[in-house]
């Protein structure tokens, strides 16, 4: 393994010290370089109103709940997890009688195992959808998810073998069942993702989120949300990794994760990899392995790094010419006011057209939101923990854009938000208010607050009043910062 601990120093260096003077008088000569610039240490007037980066909390560079920060990490031995789960979801319950939900019937063998590494062959379809039915079609269906995929309720990824539309959204094989078993209103993902369309630009991939009954060989498993699933293509990440395209005219869809590290998977330097500067891993979702070399992930690692960079020394200049600055404002700024979890280190999504620049996008794995998980009281800035956003957020004029966006939308998107989940609420109350009681016993990564309520429309008070709260201290935070 290369060692990482200089550029991982000089990060901190630049956050407890040079933030401190004057971030031009440092230069970055990419991997770990530094070196003054013409004119460093020649004494000049500042200009008027002239803002300095703000210095920031070191341990916002941290990560905290996986040991990454800055320093190099051992890689741990984590305990395995079950390759193979049983699909008769015992636990589930009852299902509602005259559900309006639209029910997903997978078919498969009589042993019922389904695996998280492989496939188990399978007959889908889609019925009580009215237009949208789908006659049983061959597939192929698999455990997906990470903490979730250990769970009583699994999560699930389903694979037709040619193309299907589904609610009438554009045609593509893969799909996701999401189980929302962390999130007791099993509204999360959906406001979400609604709150991520509101803020974004127009024409902005969001994916669907649509309430389905799950049944197995007739046996019913639960309501579940089903999705897009994250890739490219028509009516997903709209870009198309061409085959015979140099690095920097290549199409990349990457996920910033974790796990790349910890688990082992795939090879550094092609199927994923680290920020120069941080701990930050990186997997290259697209192109796909054929057309993926060392030399295109190479190009997309440095691509990065220089995100970083114009960030760490606020190089405004620079930040512009590298992201599209408004869709990195509506994704994290979505997040923050949801208090992702999952947006400082896992499932986060950024995407470069050939020749073009760095996108955010989409937003994904929603559920540890809206006051759930250990972490789920309204203070603290979850994007803030995020080492890119905490780069950028340095710079004057991205902070002051950002916290200008926010204070313009603000009250919109409270109102928007309190009535999106009374309309969801009221619409699915029958049918969640049922699958709530079928779980109600399971309140793992719940705040203490959730596991006191005892029935679904006291969670969904819960939601409304937390979600108040959070863009009250978000105020207060931004106010702080500006």
């Amino acid at each position: 393994m290369k060692n990482r601990g200089i550029p991982a120093i000089l990060c901190a260096m630049l956050l407890l010290g040079a933030c401190a003077g004057d971030p031009s008088e440092i230069h970055i000569g990419g991997k770990g370089e530094l070196s003054a610039v013409p004119g460093a240490g020649e004494e000049e007037e500042p200009e008027a109103n002239e803002l300095e980066p703000i210095p920031l909390d070191l341990e916002g560079w941290r990560y905290a709940s996986s040991g990454l920060g800055l320093k190099t990490p051992e890689r741990k031995t984590h305990v395995a997890k079950p390759d193979v789960r049983d699909a008769r979801m015992a636990e589930a319950g009852t299902e509602l009688k005259n559900s309006s939900l639209p029910r997903v019937n997978i078919y498969m063998e009589d042993d019922y195992l389904l695996y998280k590494s492989e496939y188990t062959q399978a007959m889908i379809g889609i019925s009580n959808a009215g237009e949208y039915d789908l006659d049983p079609q061959e597939g192929r269906v698999r455990i997906r998810g990470n903490s979730t995929s250990l769970e009583k309720k699994l999560p699930l990824k389903i694979h037709f073998e040619k193309k299907q539309e589904v609610f009438g959204h554009p045609a593509e094989k893969s799909w996701t069942l999401i189980a929302n078993y962390y999130d007791k209103t099993a509204l999360h993902s959906k406001i979400a993702f609604d709150l991520y369309e509101y803020l974004s630009p127009e024409g902005t991939f969001v994916p669907m989120c649509e309430f389905v009954d799950l049944y197995v060989n007739d046996m019913y498993c639960g309501v579940y949300t089903l999705c897009d699933q994250v890739e490219t293509g028509d009516g997903r990440v709209d870009i198309r990794s061409k085959t015979d395209a140099a690095p920097e005219e290549t199409d990349f869809l990457i996920q910033q994760d974790y796990r790349a590290y910890f688990d082992g998977g795939g090879t550094e330097g092609l199927d994923w990899f680290y920020s120069s500067w941080t701990e930050d891993c990186f997997t290259v979702e697209s192109p796909e392995d054929k057309y993926l070399n060392e030399e295109k992930t190479a190009y997309i690692q440095d691509y990065i790094d220089q995100v970083y960079e114009a960030g760490l020394l606020g190089r405004w200049d620079v930040i512009q010419t590298l992201i599209d600055v408004d869709s990195f404002i509506a994704g994290f700024m979505a997040a923050d006011m949801i208090k992702s979890v999952d947006i400082r280190q896992s499932s986060v999504y950024f995407y470069k057209l050939g020749g073009g620049k760095l996108y955010f996008g989409p937003l994904w794995d929603c559920d540890l939101t809206f006051g759930s998980g250990e972490e789920g009281g309204i203070e603290a800035s979850m994007a803030e923990g995020n080492f890119l956003f905490s780069a950028l957020i340095r710079t004057p004029e991205f902070r002051h854009m950002y916290i200008d966006r926010y204070n313009a939308v603000r009250d919109d998107v409270q109102e928007f938000v309190l009535g999106k989940i009374d309309e969801y609420a009221k619409k699915y109350n029958a049918e969640l208010s049922n699958e709530f009681q079928n779980w109600t016993l399971d309140m793992d990564f719940c705040c203490e607050e959730m596991q006191q309520i005892a029935d679904y429309d006291g969670q969904i008070e819960f939601m409304k009043t937390w979600f108040v709260d959070r863009l009250e201290w978000l105020d207060m935070r931004y106010g702080v910062i500006y």
